[in-house]
């Protein structure tokens, strides 16, 4: 069942109507962590090592002041990213998720987390660092450059964006084939902005991690 599912879901139009509608997004994914550990990142080798990398091109530039999280489901990267850190704030659109995180945390009160939607929440900030992996190729194409705004503009000028994404077959010549798109549509959408400078590019066969700084305010 759960994979006739996955499939329903990732057939383009039914897709495109899912992600419009916010609540079918939140349900979705609280789907999806109706078990602990969806996507192995706590078990499997390969997830695991992405993760340690991915935390280690933003150790090259700690410490940080704040950290936001995008997209944090039960806490992986958050636990690697935190000590990093005076103050994180990691945010998933699924409550089911978020409540893992914050009973992973419970013991960490630099660390908060709260159920919160890049397309359609009111953020605080600036941060000296936003962390968005594995996220934004659940959107579609015509719903990335406005979250590219959101997020570029929760950024302190100074700051750092730490991006992390799958690469995919349809726009790489390297990756998974189930996406329509992948971390090279998505970085190059940052990665050609005037108000960021690249600091780190590392691609994998994989995926992609990015970080790149913003322009201090002239």
């Amino acid at each position: 069942m759960s994979s006739i599912i996955h499939k329903l879901v990732n057939i383009p139009f039914v897709k495109r109507m899912i992600t419009h509608n916010r609540l079918a997004v939140r349900v979705y994914f609280n789907w999806k962590y109706r078990r602990q550990d969806p996507y192995g990142l706590l078990t499997q080798d390969y997830e695991i090592g992405k993760l340690d990398k991915t935390a280690g091109v933003a150790g090259e530039h700690a410490p940080f002041g704040a950290i936001l999280e995008i997209g944090c489901g039960e806490g992986p990267l958050t636990e690697r990213l935190a000590p990093m850190a005076r103050s994180t704030l990691a945010v998933d659109i699924s409550d089911t998720a978020v409540a893992r995180a914050r009973e992973r945390f419970k013991q960490s009160p630099d660390i908060r987390v709260e159920r919160m939607d890049i397309l359609v929440d009111e953020f605080p900030g600036p941060f000296d660092m936003v962390a968005v992996s594995e996220v934004l190729y659940y959107l579609e194409r015509d719903q990335l450059q406005g979250a590219a705004e959101r997020i570029m503009g929760l950024v302190k000028p100074g700051g750092y964006l730490l991006l992390a994404h799958a690469r995919a077959l349809a726009d790489d010549e390297s990756g998974v084939e189930k996406k329509s798109f992948g971390a090279k549509t998505i970085h190059q959408l940052f990665t050609s902005h005037s108000s960021l400078e690249p600091q780190a590019d590392i691609l994998e066969p994989g995926y992609r991690i990015t970080l790149l700084r913003k322009k201090a305010a002239s």
